[in-house]
């Protein structure tokens, strides 16, 4: 593994598989919740 240039010793069992890395374990309600809390922080920077 290689992160920022910095290698790390691993074995491929430790790693997440791409499905994780993408985010599609979290459920809908979440991502929902993530993108209303996103338009409100929005909505107080534009004020």
């Amino acid at each position: 593994m290689v992160d920022a240039g910095l290698e790390i010793p691993h074995g491929e069992g430790v790693l997440p598989d791409d499905d994780r890395i993408n985010g599609t374990h979290i459920d809908e309600s979440v991502a929902a919740a993530v993108e209303a809390a996103k338009k409100a922080i929005e909505g107080l920077i534009d004020e």
